[in-house]
C-alpha cells in the first residue's frame, strides 16, 4: 500500500495602482489558504489496485479582474475591479479501480467536489457600443459537482490495431440563489439554486482507434458532448456537438541519411459539422424572471459562443536525420 501525504501554504499578496483618469486608483488583495491533501493505493494483486484521493484548492481572481476596465473606442468605464472578490476554494474525493493486464487497461472512477466562492470567467462584447471583448468573473456561489469518468484501452489487437473509449458522467448545482437587482431597483435574487452550472456538460465521450503495422499507420477519433447551458438559471443552451478526425500515413525504410521518412495525412472534422461548440460569454440570465423577492429582474445580456472550425486538412513530411 503506498500513501501520501501532504500540504502546501499559499500566500498571494497584490498591490494595484490605476493611473487612468476616473479610475479606483488603489486596489489591494490579500490572500492565504493552507492546501493538505492526502492519497492512497493498495495493489489487490498484479492487475487490480484500488486508490482513493482527497485533495484541495484554491484560486484567487485573475490580475485583470483588480483593475476597472475602460472601453477602446468609448474610454467609458466597462467593469469596476473586483479587488474584494472572494477567493474560490474547494475539496475533492475521488474513489477508483484500475485494472492493468496483458491484453487491455481500464480506469474507473467516482468523485465529488464542494465549491465556495465558485468563479466562472466569462466574455461579452463591449457594452458601451464598442466592438471589443471585455472579460470579467462571476461569483457563482457554492457549487457541489459529482461524477464518474471511465477508460478502457487494448494493446495492439491482431496485425496492429488498439481501440480506446472513454466517457465522463458529470452532475452539477448550483447551490445559492445569485444576488441581483430587479427593476425596481431593489435588492433581489435570481431563483439559481438547484440549477446546474454554465459550461458543465452532463455526458462526455471518446472512442478510438490506431493502426500500425511499421509502415502503414493511421487512427481516427471522434468525440461527442451533450449540452451546455449558457446562464445560471438555465434558460439558453447550445446543443449537443460531436468531431471526429483522422490520419493515415506510410512510414518507410531507412533510407540513405534519412531515418524512418514518413508522409501522414491529418484531417480535423472529417465531415465538415458546423455547430457551436462551447459557451464564451456567460449571463447570469438571458429572458426576464420573477426574482425570490418578487421584483422582475431583467435579461443580464445574450450569451456568447465559439463557432467549431470546418474541415481541414494537412499534409507533413518527416524524417530523422
Amino acid at each position: 500500500m503506498d500513501v501520501d501525504l501532504g500540504v502546501r501554504e499559499i500566500y498571494v499578496t497584490r498591490h494595484l495602482e490605476n493611473l487612468l483618469p476616473g479610475a479606483q486608483r488603489y486596489v489591494n488583495s490579500d490572500n492565504n489558504q493552507m492546501l493538505p491533501s492526502a492519497g492512497v493505493r493498495y495493489k489487490l494483486t498484479d492487475t487490480h489496485s484500488i486508490f482513493t484521493s482527497l485533495g484541495t484548492s484554491f484560486r484567487t481572481s485573475p490580475n485583470y479582474a483588480l483593475a476597472d476596465a475602460f472601453s477602446t473606442s468609448s474610454g467609458v468605464r466597462t467593469t469596476v475591479g473586483t479587488g474584494g472578490l472572494k477567493p474560490e476554494q474547494a475539496i475533492t474525493l475521488e474513489l477508483g479501480h484500475r485494472y492493468q493486464g496483458k491484453e487491455f487497461a481500464t480506469s474507473l472512477s467516482v468523485f465529488g467536489t464542494q465549491y465556495s466562492n465558485r468563479q466562472v470567467t466569462t466574455n461579452v462584447i463591449d457594452p458601451t457600443g464598442g466592438t471589443g471583448i471585455v472579460s470579467y468573473n462571476l461569483n457563482a456561489g457554492s457549487v457541489t459537482s459529482m461524477g464518474a469518468d471511465f477508460e478502457i484501452g487494448t494493446r495492439p489487437i491482431g496485425a496492429g490495431w488498439r481501440p480506446y473509449f472513454s466517457a465522463e458522467l458529470l452532475r452539477t448545482r448550483l447551490n445559492d440563489n445569485l444576488a441581483t437587482t430587479n427593476t425596481g431597483g431593489g435588492v433581489d435574487y435570481l431563483p439559481t439554486a438547484g440549477k446546474q452550472l454554465p459550461r458543465a456538460p452532463q455526458f462526455a465521450s471518446a472512442l478510438g482507434i490506431d493502426y500500425d503495422d511499421g509502415h502503414i499507420f493511421g487512427n481516427m477519433s471522434y468525440k461527442y458532448v451533450s449540452k451546455q447551458y449558457s446562464t445560471f438559471t438555465n434558460d439558453e443552451a447550445i446543443s449537443a456537438h460531436y468531431h471526429t478526425d483522422a490520419s493515415i500515413g506510410y512510414r518507410f525504410s531507412d533510407f540513405s541519411y534519412a531515418k524512418a521518412p514518413e508522409i501522414k495525412l491529418n484531417i480535423s472534422n472529417l465531415f465538415n459539422v458546423r455547430q457551436l461548440t462551447g459557451v464564451s460569454g456567460v449571463q447570469t440570465n438571458a429572458k426576464s424572471v420573477k426574482g425570490t423577492n418578487g421584483g422582475t429582474i431583467n435579461a443580464s445580456g445574450t450569451p456568447s459562443y465559439y463557432m467549431g472550425e470546418g474541415f481541414a486538412a494537412i499534409l507533413t513530411l518527416r524524417a530523422g536525420f
